[in-house]
């Protein structure tokens, strides 16, 4: 009986280890992958932190830290900063002022260093994990956009321009078909060079390099008047083409019917000014018009028609401005002639009277 069922545990252990190996055997690949890909890209993170050397070590930025408290004890001392009142700079302050201000920089790039060499133990240290986990090492290269660029030569004059700065493969038939649309119906050819590259360079989707074709850079040289006349033409089929297709998109759109949306701001009325005093409200609510009053006859009431009482001079019209102008008084004339000859005596007469000879 005991026999029995110690063969029955064991039986029973074997199966439950087996359902775990097998459990962990498939788990075990997903945990891996997902486990090297957070190191991958924790150590690409540390790659383009900048993980490079320099900045000097950690005694060279303990020195620099006790030459800088040194040098500002120094240029207190001498009140280089002029913080006291009653003492005044020592000459020798522009020197001690250098050497500090020399220190700080010094201290600066020393700190810089430090996060630098930080960023280098991280990425040794990923490293290392990476190539004890049995994972990959990637590399910049690979997450780049590693693509092609892309170029729409023109056969007439091997006049180009970009159509895509960064195309993979499957893009070179759309890229093509986008440069022989942009001159409408005008001889174009799309030649594709890697990244970083110069233009001659490029090759064709047959492999026919752009530099052994017969136009490449020919405008750079000459001009080409029939090329240009292409162009035009080409031109103006693609505009003829635009405007069928928006001829189309009008008779093809369907008539609009309903009501039509209200209006998405109130149209404005027109308001009575509150400043206005209630007469004046009233007035214009009735549309009173301003007017001389007229007789039942048809005339106007005048002045001379209304009956008197009292005496006249209430009655006196009111004397109107133009009587009260009065001309400026002047002064006597006066004359160069006059004034020169004022202080001479008066000529003296000779013969009859009344005639007068001036010497």
């Amino acid at each position: 009986m005991t026999t029995r069922i110690v063969k029955l545990v064991s039986a029973r252990v074997s199966v439950f280890a087996a359902v775990a190996a097998a459990t962990l055997a498939i788990s075990a690949p997903a945990d891996a992958a997902s486990f090297c890909a957070r190191l991958q890209a924790d150590y690409l993170s540390a790659v383009r932190s900048g993980g490079g050397g320099g900045g000097g070590s950690r005694s060279d930025y303990s020195r620099l830290r006790r030459e800088l408290a040194s040098a500002e004890a120094d240029a207190k001392r001498k009140n280089c900063r002029g913080l006291g009142i009653f003492r005044k700079p020592s000459p020798s302050c522009p020197s001690v002022m250098s050497k500090l201000n020399r220190i700080q920089q010094q201290l600066s790039q020393a700190s810089r260093g430090s996060t630098s060499r930080r960023s280098s133990s991280d990425r040794d240290r990923l490293y290392s994990q990476l190539r004890r986990n049995g994972c990959s090492i990637p590399s910049l290269g690979e997450t780049a956009s590693s693509g092609y660029r892309t170029l729409c030569v023109r056969t007439c004059d091997g006049f180009y321009f970009p159509v895509s700065f960064s195309s993979p493969r499957s893009r070179f038939k759309i890229d093509e078909t986008v440069c022989k649309s942009m001159y409408g119906g005008a001889e174009a050819e799309l030649f594709v060079h890697s990244n970083g590259r110069a233009a001659d360079t490029a090759v064709s989707l047959q492999g026919t390099p752009l530099s052994a074709q017969s136009y490449a850079f020919a405008y750079r040289s000459s001009f080409s008047e029939s090329c240009q006349i292409e162009l035009k033409r080409g031109l103006a089929n693609l505009a003829e083409v635009f405007a069928d297709q928006v001829a189309a998109s009008k008779a093809n759109r369907p008539a609009v019917e309903g009501t039509p949306a209200p209006d998405l701001l109130p149209r404005p009325t027109a308001r009575i000014n509150p400043a206005r005093d209630p007469e004046t409200q009233a007035n214009v609510a009735g549309r009173f018009k301003v007017a001389p009053i007229e007789s039942e006859d048809g005339g106007e009431f005048t002045v001379a028609g209304i009956r008197r009482l009292g005496p006249d001079y209430y009655y006196i019209a009111p004397t109107t401005i133009d009587a009260l102008y009065e001309a400026p008084d002047l002064g006597p004339e006066f004359s160069l002639i006059s004034s020169a000859h004022a202080a001479e005596p008066p000529p003296k007469a000779d013969g009859p009277t009344g005639s007068t000879v001036v010497q």
